[in-house]
């Protein structure tokens, strides 16, 4: 089955819930999302305030906001 995003490039800049939720989205359309992170910081999802709600590194929120990509 052919998706209507396959073989188009998407560059993912944005921390917390919005971004990443587009990117999600995206990636299941078919696109090839391609997530930039903050090299001092890195992804909010696994080091911010959504990591001290998950029970250890790679949570259920971390991999939500992570699938398909």
């Amino acid at each position: 089955m052919v998706k209507p995003l396959e073989g188009i490039r998407i560059l993912e800049l944005g921390t917390l819930v919005a971004a990443p939720f587009a990117g999600k989205i995206f990636a299941e359309f078919g696109g090839e999302v391609i997530k930039v992170e903050d090299p001092k910081k890195g992804d909010l999802y696994v080091t911010g305030v959504y990591y001290t709600m998950t029970i250890h590194l790679y949570g259920g929120v971390f991999r939500e906001g992570i699938r398909n990509r």
